[in-house]
């Protein structure tokens, strides 16, 4: 076979098998591609069922956050419902005993009205019965109120225990406040069951009884207060209490309400009295300590046409007098108790006497 043969058969056998070869590239090509266009859909059916499962664990997880939040939420309703079912009631006690007070208090010959407001004991007496039975009632409402009051007051930590009213207008209705948070350098057990005792302990018996006995968590009390005013006056005052204590676990609160009665010249004075006075313990370093914080409310009443405001403004004053003297009076035991120079104490110990 002649060279120019040979060369052209070459040629025609280099040229089929580039034809065989660029065919195989097209063939497996395709198969890629088809590959691709199969694991893409697989890849893609993955990613929805990983995504699916995805949104499943997310509405799972919101549905159990969801019902936790509800179930807090109820909670808290049901609760705050029942505060202010206990505040509605509170007021509106508040509200008949005020009005009770100044209907009854200004027809002074009625005295058979007015005996069925502060009750009428054995010899003829008004014993106060009617009083404390709607003070006590509205005691639990105002300690539901202890925590919104200690934040909205917000005093400022001292050293010494201070009584001083204000006298404030909200609504267009006057009232006197005290607040006050007293460290006292005593610990939390000892101080609280002292002060259990002062407070809770009718001031007549505290003064000449040295052996007084546990008072109860709900104490009604009346007696009489003198207050010293200048040029060797005496103001009389009568006082209706009735407190309640409540232990928690880090803290004892104690709230009360109050009635003050003018008596002689100052007769037909009233002041309408709220307070709370909450202990806790702190300590700084190794020194135990107890905190007291306080917050004292009185709206002052008039009763009968005769009564003045200058007659009004001598009543706080005389209310505010005989309550600072109180409170002194009443610190200073507290600190013989503590210190142990009081009968009370026995062995750091308070002594009670059973009833």
């Amino acid at each position: 076979m002649p060279a120019e043969d040979r060369r052209a058969y070459r040629n025609v056998q280099a040229a089929k098998r580039r034809l065989k070869y660029r065919q195989k590239l097209k063939d497996e090509k395709k198969t890629l591609e088809s590959q691709e266009i199969e694991l893409s859909g697989e890849l893609s059916r993955l990613q929805s069922a990983q995504e699916a499962e995805k949104m499943k664990y997310v509405d799972r997880m919101s549905l159990s956050v969801w019902r936790s939040i509800a179930t807090r939420q109820k909670e808290k309703r049901l609760e705050a419902e029942q505060t202010q079912r206990q505040l509605r009631a509170a007021v509106v006690g508040r509200a008949r005993m005020i009005h009770q007070m100044k209907a009854l208090l200004q027809r002074p010959y009625m005295l058979e009205e007015k005996n069925m407001l502060y009750g009428e004991a054995d010899g003829g007496h008004a014993d106060g019965s009617v009083l404390f039975k709607t003070f006590v009632s509205e005691l639990d409402a105002i300690y539901a109120q202890t925590d919104q009051v200690m934040r909205e007051v917000n005093a400022e930590v001292s050293t010494k225990f201070e009584y001083n009213l204000t006298r404030k207008v909200k609504d267009g209705v006057e009232y006197f406040d005290s607040t006050d948070a007293t460290e006292i350098p005593f610990a939390f057990e000892d101080t609280s069951r002292a002060m259990s005792l002062l407070m809770m302990t009718d001031p007549d018996v505290l003064r000449h009884n040295s052996h007084a006995q546990e008072p109860k968590d709900t104490v009604t009390v009346k007696y009489i207060a003198d207050c010293q005013l200048e040029r060797d006056e005496v103001a009389k005052l009568k006082i209706y209490s009735a407190m309640r204590k409540v232990k928690e676990a880090d803290r004892v609160v104690f709230v009360w309400r109050a009635v003050t009665e003018g008596q002689g010249d100052l007769s037909g004075h009233h002041t309408d009295e709220t307070g709370w006075l909450v202990s806790r313990p702190q300590e700084i370093g190794d020194f135990p300590s107890t905190v007291f914080e306080s917050y004292t409310r009185f709206i002052p009443i008039d009763v009968g046409e005769s009564a003045s405001k200058a007659d009004t403004d001598r009543f706080a004053k005389v209310v505010a007098k005989s309550g600072e003297e109180e409170v002194n009076e009443m610190m200073q035991l507290l600190e013989k108790m503590l210190l142990g120079g009081d009968q009370f104490y026995t062995s750091g110990h308070p002594r009670y006497e059973s009833a």
